[in-house]
C-alpha cells in the first residue's frame, strides 16, 4: 500500500475526484479485508482515497486509486514493479495495489527498506502517514455518515514497550512516545513472550536519509 501511495502522489493532484467502479468496489472481501465500504459510484478525493489507504489500510481505496492513476489495475502493478525496481528493490514483484494475497506476489525485507526509503522522502507520503488523529472522511452520495480513519499502525504496544529487535539485536527506546523518529515501522507483527515485546523478523525499522 505504501507504494501504490507513492505513485499516486507523484502522479495525481490531491483534489482529484475519483469515481468508484464496481470492480474497485467488489475488489475485496467485506467481511476479512479491511475496508472502508466503498460503493460503485461513489466519489472521493485523492487525498481522503489517501488517508483511507494510507492510516486505515483500506484496501478498495487501493483499487480504486490504481485505476485512477493507470486506467487498470494491470497497467498499475506495471507502475508499481517498475518504480519497485527504481527504488532499489531486487527481489520484489507486485501483483496488485492493496497487498492482498496473490501467489505471485513476493518481497523481502531488504527491498521493503528500500521502497519505504523512497516513500519517507516524498513529504506529502510523510504527511498522509504521520497523521495522528482521526482523519474524517465527509459523508458521500452513498454513505450517509462521515468516516474516520485512524492510523492503524501505530499500535498501543508500540507506544508502550521498549524492547524491540533491529537487525537481530535488541534496541532500548527510553522515549517510546517518539519512536516513529528516527524510526518508522513499516510492517510489524507481535509475539508476546516473557512480559517482551518480541519484533516479527519481517519487520523493518527505516531510519529516514538525512
Amino acid at each position: 500500500k505504501i507504494l501504490t501511495g507513492l505513485l499516486t502522489i507523484e502522479n495525481c493532484n490531491m483534489d482529484d475526484v475519483v469515481t468508484f467502479s464496481q470492480s474497485a468496489a467488489n475488489s475485496i472481501n467485506v467481511y476479512e479485508d479491511a475496508n472502508l465500504s466503498s460503493k460503485a459510484g461513489e466519489q472521493f478525493t485523492v487525498n481522503q482515497l489517501l488517508h483511507g489507504l494510507l492510516l486505515y489500510s483500506a484496501n478498495e481505496m487501493a483499487y480504486a486509486l490504481g485505476e485512477h492513476v493507470a486506467g487498470s489495475i494491470d497497467a498499475f502493478v506495471d507502475m508499481m514493479n517498475a518504480k519497485a525496481k527504481e527504488l532499489g528493490a531486487l527481489n520484489t514483484h507486485f501483483a496488485n495495489a492493496s497487498g492482498l494475497y496473490n501467489t505471485d506476489h513476493y518481497t523481502t525485507a531488504y527491498d521493503m527498506a528500500m521502497i519505504a526509503r523512497g516513500c519517507y522522502n516524498n513529504a506529502s507520503f510523510v504527511s498522509i502517514d504521520s497523521t495522528a488523529d482521526a482523519y474524517v472522511i465527509p459523508a458521500t452520495t452513498c454513505q450517509h455518515s462521515k468516516q474516520s480513519s485512524y492510523h492503524t499502525a501505530i499500535h498501543p504496544i508500540l507506544l508502550h514497550s521498549n524492547i524491540f529487535v533491529y537487525a537481530g539485536k535488541y534496541i532500548t527506546f527510553r522515549n517510546t512516545t517518539t519512536l516513529y523518529s528516527p524510526f518508522r515501522a513499516v510492517k510489524y507483527q507481535f509475539e508476546i513472550k516473557n512480559a517482551k515485546v518480541l519484533v516479527n523478523a519481517k519487520i523493518v525499522f527505516v531510519p529516514p536519509t538525512e
